[in-house]
């Protein structure tokens, strides 16, 4: 479902003030050029390219507030793929060999090396996870152990679509990592799908001054300009600030797609003493981007077209829109045992969105298509978290101990959604575009408002035994509402237990096997008050080892797990139009991960994920005769392989550093990604096929009067290879990206 507001100029275009976007990117790439002084470039001295002081630390707390280790690397910029320590799983500073949970983080070294500017481009280093554009390409979609989701966490907040439409894809100028939770996380953070969960860790304030800009230029006239500031803004360091923001403006090697959109995401933390400190962020994003639902399939496979060939008019496909979020995090530590911290957001969203929508596509290209007016979508989030954190012993057993609450408030607001036949006739194989924009009758036009809250309360204790044993307990009780235009639609409420245990037979390696039931997305959102449905649960097992090599350079993960999922939606077969919970699924298979340093300046990310058994277990679907009336139920998808679930993904992605000599400064680097045949839909109607990429990089980072320069250049789908990624779950095909280079000049001082 494809929602957003019209047309209608409500607010100026994104700079608009500039008189057009080309005299924005001049005025960006002049603020870049003044940054660097000409004296500087007309200077090398190469043999001082790695005296950076930089501090490295695995800090895994949102604000930094909870740090590990803190270690100061002078000759060398910190380049590490590993992170040991990850608050995702368990919302306390938890070293991952000890975590009961397969847990995967993507570092900001990986990142940088492959010049991520997509959360999907990054997820596809992690194995079980995969990335398609959902919402027409407007919004990220997860497949994670077969189930999919479009929503993130952002430092342990959900960030939610709009009534399953999606938002806009998200710019990664601030992120710092991305934790990647497996299996479900209900027990810390509420509602969720059972696949697992991605959080989002943002940039955050340091004490040491620093300046980054980076100009990009890549295919398909790509041009992005980011800027990262940080530093204190007093002597004492009780104040500190962080400044990201990044304008970008690209077309597509689709035909008529653009993207235009910045983000200004300034962070102020203040420090009232050694135990009480406050973190205050604000994030503003701005989009004018195309929706694209990519091709369509004919007899089973994508249609043999030019891969920039769309199906959408070109003047009445608009999505517009912007997101303003503003939080606030207070922590105070009691002694050296005992901390509370508590975290406020609100997030507000709007967009307005006019797509193409398909019916049937014949043989011969023909295609039915309407427009759909998403009319203007008005989203507000609310969210809090109080937790205190604790930890104590009692005899030889030590305890981290974690109470918490939250809650959750979403208001959705609809006005639009209608549609109308797109006229004239339009054939895939010889398309003919009508340049008039399509209009809407206003009459025609729904006004609908949506409310979902819930609220939790959790538990949890990693208890330390003797002999290198760990416990995870934990348990959460959940009360979820949802109502239409007023009227209560859903009311439950539920307790969800985890349960894990590890053991370390050596100080390099750990045995775990964990058990976790999941409190999902409610069913009965759409469906009136006397046909409340029970929400979608999941329960799973899982149970793997973790090693650490090479004094702890290298580090690999070996998971098996058997996921199912209840209660999910299907349509009633007596009325169509509402639905009823009595779907089922269920995935069983393993996971291998392997990141870190194979030797001196030598990094790799890598994983293999095979899921032999992803399965529709239980469905019902209505029977209907010619006439269109239905005479009965069937056994529906009962059987079907999971849409998008390959059985097997791999991905492996390396880069050499050179260490010293005349070529220090150097960083090589290059990977492959690849996923087996999956279905694009539930009815395993059309197959998707196979593919593997190979990606590419070449940096180099010199010093020039105190400043730091790195060039890059990324080469993706070197190869050229013709792929699709995913589909939509119905009949929209996303198109990879031919062969596309990306190239950048960064600045540091």
């Amino acid at each position: 479902m494809s929602i957003g507001n019209s047309r209608i100029p409500l607010r100026p275009k994104p700079c608009e003030h500039f008189g057009s976007t080309w005299h924005l990117r001049l005025a960006l790439v002049i603020v870049f050029a003044t940054l660097v002084p000409v004296s500087a470039i007309a200077q090398s001295d190469s043999s001082a390219a790695g005296d950076v002081r930089t501090p490295g630390s695995t800090c895994v707390g949102s604000d930094d507030s909870t740090c590990l280790d803190t270690v100061v690397v002078t000759g060398a910029r910190p380049d590490n793929y590993l992170i040991k320590a990850a608050t995702s799983a368990t919302k306390t500073a938890t070293e991952l060999l000890k975590t009961p949970v397969s847990v995967q983080v993507v570092a900001q070294q990986v990142l940088q090396d492959q010049q991520v500017t997509s959360l999907d481009k990054a997820l596809q280093n992690v194995a079980g996870v995969v990335t398609f554009s959902t919402n027409q390409g407007l919004s990220d979609g997860f497949l994670i152990r077969g189930f999919g989701s479009n929503t993130t966490y952002r430092d342990g907040f959900l960030r939610p679509d709009i009534l399953g439409g999606g938002t806009s894809k998200g710019e990664t100028a601030n992120i710092e990592r991305i934790e990647v939770v497996k299996g479900p996380g209900s027990v810390l953070f509420g509602r969720t799908e059972p696949g697992g969960l991605i959080n989002i860790v943002t940039k955050q304030p340091l004490a040491e001054s620093r300046t980054t800009v980076q100009q990009q230029v890549g295919s398909h006239a790509f041009y992005r300009t980011s800027i990262d500031s940080t530093g204190a803004l007093a002597d004492d360091e009780s104040a500190l600030y962080r400044v990201n923001l990044s304008y970008v403006d690209s077309d597509s090697f689709r035909d008529f797609v653009k993207d235009e959109g910045y983000l200004l995401a300034p962070t102020l933390k203040y420090v009232f003493s050694e135990q009480t400190s406050a973190l205050l962020e604000v994030e503003y994003q701005n989009f004018d981007d195309t929706p694209d639902g990519g091709i369509l399939p004919i007899n089973g496979r994508p249609a043999k077209v030019p891969r920039s060939r769309v199906f959408f008019e070109p003047e009445s496909n608009v999505n517009d829109g912007d997101r303003l979020l503003a939080s606030l995090t207070w922590t105070h530590r009691f002694n050296a045992q005992w901390e509370l911290r508590q975290r406020v957001l609100g997030e507000r969203f709007k967009i307005e969105n006019l797509t193409l929508f398909t019916g049937a596509l014949d043989a011969d290209g023909t295609l039915e298509r309407f427009f759909n007016n998403g009319g203007n979508g008005d989203s507000k989030r609310y969210s809090t978290t109080l937790d205190l954190t604790g930890k104590f012993s009692t005899g030889a057993v030590a305890h981290t101990l974690l109470f918490g609450v939250d809650y959750f408030r979403v208001t959705d607001a609809l006005i639009g959604l209608n549609c109308c036949d797109a006229a004239p006739p339009f054939n895939l194989f010889n398309p003919v575009y009508n340049p008039n924009p399509q209009v809407f009758d206003p009459a025609n036009n729904f006004d609908l408002h949506f409310k979902q809250s819930f609220y939790g309360i959790y538990v949890q204790d990693q208890i330390e035994l003797p002999g290198n044993l760990h416990l995870l307990a934990g348990a959460r009780y959940d009360n979820a509402r949802g109502s239409s235009d007023g009227v209560t639609t859903t009311h439950n409420d539920r307790i969800t237990p985890r349960l894990g245990a590890l053991w370390q037979p050596a100080s390099n390696t750990s045995l775990y096997v964990t058990y976790t039931e999941n409190f999902g997305a409610s069913n009965s959102l759409f469906n009136p008050p006397d046909r409340q449905l029970p929400p979608q649960t999941a329960q799973q097992w899982e149970a793997g080892v973790k090693t650490e090599w090479l004094d702890g350079r290298l580090s690999a993960t070996l998971s098996a797990f058997d996921l199912t999922k209840q209660n999910t939606a299907v349509a009633d077969p007596q009325n169509p139009n509402l639905q009823i919970a009595v779907g089922e699924a269920r995935t069983k298979g393993f996971e291998f991960e392997l990141i870190g340093a194979l030797a001196e300046g030598w990094q790799v990310i890598g994983g293999l994920a095979y899921m032999p058994f992803a399965k529709v277990t239980r469905d019902i679907q209505p029977v209907f005769d010619d006439a269109g009336t239905v005479v009965g139920s069937g056994p529906g998808f009962t059987g079907n392989r999971l849409f998008l679930a390959p059985r097997r993904q791999a991905s492996v992605w390396t880069t050499y550093a050179v260490q010293s000599g005349a070529w220090r400064g150097l960083r090589l680097g290059a990977g492959v990604v690849g996923l087996s045949r999956r279905f694009g839909d539930p009815g395993n109607s059309y197959v998707l096929p196979g593919y593997a990429v190979v990606n590419t990089m070449v940096s180099f980072a010199w010093q020039l009067d105190g400043y730091r320069l790195t060039a890059q250049l990324n080469a993706d789908n070197l190869l050229d290879r013709r792929y699709y990624p995913g589909s939509n779950s119905g009949s929209f095909i996303g198109v990879g990206a031919p062969r596309s280079v990306l190239a950048s000049l960064k600045v540091e001082f």
